[in-house]
C-alpha cells in the first residue's frame, strides 16, 4: 500500500513538473513571437512537441504487455524516439522473443509511416480482399491488414493497423498459426494506444 501511494505521489509530481516545463516553453515561444523572433518561437515549439512525443511513447510502452504467447518483451531494446535523422514524430519499437528466439515479434508505431499509403489503398479498395496472402480483419475494433509473407522461412505474418496519421505494425516470425498470431495481436490495447496518441 505504501509503495502504491509513493508511486502515485511521484507520478503527480512528474505530471506537475511536466505541465510546468511545457508552460514555460509555451511562455518562451509566445515571448519570442511577440518580439518578432520567429525562429526561436518555432524552435521552442518544436522542442516542446518532441518532449510531448517522448512522453506519449513512454506511456504507450507501459501499456504494452510484457508477454504474448510464449514470447517475452525484450525491454532493454525498447525504442522511443521523437526525432531522428530528419524524421520528426512518434516512433516506438518493442521486441518480443521466445526462449530460443525461434518466435519473434517486432511491434512498431510510427507517425506518417511510408507504408500508410499502401495500407490505406488496400483497406479502401473493393478488390483488396482478393490480393493473395492479404486480408482485412479487426483488432480491438480497428481495421487491420494481415499479410502472410509468401515462401518465408520461418513463417512470417505482418499486421498493419492505421489510426489517425500513425501506423501500428506487428511483424511475427516463426509463429506458424494465423490464429495464434491473431490472438496475440488482439492482446495489444489498441484503443488505449489510440486514445493516448491523439
Amino acid at each position: 500500500m505504501k509503495l502504491m501511494k509513493y508511486s502515485i505521489i511521484l507520478s503527480l509530481l512528474f505530471i506537475g513538473s511536466l505541465h510546468l516545463a511545457q508552460a514555460q516553453k509555451l511562455a518562451e515561444a509566445k515571448a519570442s513571437y511577440a518580439s518578432g523572433d520567429l525562429e526561436n518561437a518555432r524552435f521552442v515549439l518544436q522542442e516542446a512537441l518532441i518532449e510531448l512525443d517522448e512522453i506519449i511513447g513512454k506511456e504507450i510502452l507501459a501499456l504494452l504487455p510484457e508477454e504474448l504467447g510464449d514470447m517475452k518483451a525484450i525491454l532493454d531494446e525498447d525504442e522511443n524516439v521523437a526525432t531522428a535523422a530528419g524524421f520528426t514524430g512518434l516512433y516506438i519499437l518493442r521486441k518480443y522473443a521466445n526462449a530460443d528466439e525461434s518466435q519473434t515479434l517486432e511491434l512498431t508505431i510510427m507517425n506518417d509511416s511510408p507504408f500508410m499509403a499502401m495500407v490505406s489503398g488496400f483497406m479502401t479498395s473493393p478488390i483488396g480482399g482478393m490480393v493473395p496472402g492479404r486480408k482485412r480483419i479487426k483488432i480491438d475494433g480497428y481495421k487491420t491488414m494481415v499479410e502472410k509473407v509468401q515462401d518465408a522461412d520461418p513463417t512470417e505474418y505482418n499486421f498493419f493497423l492505421p489510426f489517425d496519421q500513425s501506423l501500428l505494425t506487428m511483424n511475427f516470425k516463426g509463429v506458424n498459426s494465423e490464429t495464434d498470431v491473431t490472438n496475440m495481436a488482439n492482446k495489444i490495447p489498441v484503443g488505449e494506444i489510440v486514445a493516448i496518441s491523439k
